[in-house]
């Protein structure tokens, strides 16, 4: 197979990556060609040495690749090892690959933070932990809650919080359950959040890149919504107000492209989350005073929690971000791990990226992502495609793998214009694909149908099923 001349520049170029395949792109067949191209290299450098194999079990093992499902890790497995039998029928160097590629880790981030604890790279990890099943975590977090209130039996507010009860466990197995809460509630808690702090915070969180408001403005209604910003962005209920404003045109002669983009972001954020926050703002004082009683709760099931063998999945993140920030513990990685391809990158949640840029000490050059922001579906589980313009900016090479292989024109050119119009993502995350000339034209039927607001979830689905048989 002739390769695309964007194929070839991705499955050549070794790590400082980004690499946006969208559907149909032949995503799959880059990363298998792309270990087989590192591994070839590999056999290049250790060619005549006294010990071949060896050497190559060594490097063999140095390669991590992360995937978002067991059921993708297990696909990306059976075709490698197909593609190194083909070779080895041609190649005898290959003999050996094929032998030892079960050598090469290929699992999801959460086997690798695993593989990283087993390994006692980070600590908190025994041979007598093992992993709670959803049921198990849920009973262990109930149980030490149990403990709590009949420690706090005496507290004046114990009725109030009893009556909450079904709440706060909800909210503690939820906080428990996920790496990022646990983090953010482990930095502390503040006794008095106000708006500028939160703003503050964000702007890092976000990569909010904000200095002091420009000092070459005029009078065109770009700088005026500018200047309006930074006299409003004090207040919540001030900045709310400034979100729902048009976002006029960056003027040719102002060159504010960066600035236009993180002012769009900003605008996007509180126009989406801005009037829960501004609730949240009007209610301080009773908002507080639950922050105040959870924390105590949360300081006590931390530490008691830290007592049982079991964990769950987001205890293996946690437990290896905690361990990663030590600069020891991320030279140790490098003695088991140097080069790193993350699949699906577009649902990577910042606190997995921050694992991963950890265990390469910070070293993009050991890095290759591989997403499609058109396809990020796990927003609810951590996902966050921040992370992936935050990348796109940070690596060398942001490269895109443009032909869509599997669609005719008329369902590429559709996804094309229905996601532009989605996404509303600056051109150099958002790319159109392009249809090689063999696809045929094909056709999109447009299916409009009212469907009532009365109709139970059963009668909505049988009248949707119907309308796609039509």
């Amino acid at each position: 197979m002739e390769l695309k001349l964007d194929q070839k520049i991705a499955i050549e170029t070794q790590g400082n990556v980004l690499l946006s395949a969208g559907a149909g792109s032949g995503k799959t067949f880059v990363i298998i060609e792309h270990l087989l191209y590192r591994i070839n290299l590999i056999l290049n450098q250790i060619k005549g040495n006294e010990d071949q194999e060896r050497e190559l079990v060594l490097k063999l093992r140095k390669i991590a690749l992360m995937t978002f499902t067991t059921k993708a890790a297990g696909e990306i497995k059976h075709r490698l090892k197909k593609r190194i039998n083909e070779k080895k029928e041609k190649n005898s160097e290959w003999i050996s690959v094929y032998k030892n590629i079960d050598q090469i880790f290929v699992g999801t981030i959460h086997s690798f933070c695993l593989r990283l604890l087993s390994l006692n790279i980070v600590s908190g990890w025994s041979k007598e932990r093992f992993l709670y099943d959803e049921s198990e975590y849920i009973q262990v977090i109930k149980k030490i809650l149990d403990r709590w209130y009949e420690k706090s039996i005496i507290r004046p507010d114990i009725a109030q919080l009893l009556k909450r009860k079904k709440d706060v466990e909800k909210s503690i197995i939820s906080i428990f359950n996920d790496a990022n809460l646990r983090v953010l509630w482990d930095q502390g808690h503040q006794s008095e959040l106000n708006f500028s702090d939160f703003f503050e915070q964000m702007s890092i969180l976000k990569n909010w890149n904000l200095g002091p408001c420009p000092d070459d403005l005029d009078d065109s209604s770009w700088s005026l919504f500018v200047q309006d910003f930074y006299e409003k962005k004090q207040s919540i209920e001030k900045i709310n107000e400034w979100s729902k404003e048009r976002l006029p045109r960056l003027p040719k002669k102002m060159d504010y492209d960066e600035f236009h983009s993180v002012l769009k972001n900003i605008k996007n954020f509180f126009k989406s989350n801005g009037e829960g926050l501004q609730l949240y703002y009007s209610q301080n004082e009773e908002a507080h005073g639950w922050k105040e009683r959870l924390f105590d709760i949360y300081s006590f099931v931390k530490k008691e929690y830290q007592e049982e063998l079991g964990v769950n999945y987001g205890d293996l993140e946690y437990l290896c971000f905690e361990g990663l920030k030590v600069t020891q513990n991320q030279s140790k990685v490098s003695d088991f791990f140097d080069y790193f391809i993350i699949d699906e990158f577009q649902d990577t949640s910042s606190l997995q990226f921050q694992i991963i840029l950890n265990a390469a000490q910070g070293d993009y050059q050991k890095i290759f992502c591989v997403g499609d922001l058109k396809q990020a579906i796990y927003v609810f589980r951590g996902g966050d495609i921040e992370v992936f313009k935050y990348v796109n900016e940070k690596v060398k090479h942001s490269l895109e793998l443009e032909h869509n292989f599997r669609s005719k024109s008329s369902i590429t050119n559709f996804n094309n214009e229905i996601f532009e119009l989605i996404l509303d993502l600056d051109e150099n995350l958002y790319k159109k694909q392009k249809t090689l000339s063999e696809n045929a034209e094909g056709k999109i039927k447009l299916i409009k149908s009212s469907i009532s607001d009365d109709l139970s979830s059963a009668e909505k689905n049988k009248l949707e099923s119907s309308l796609i048989i039509e």
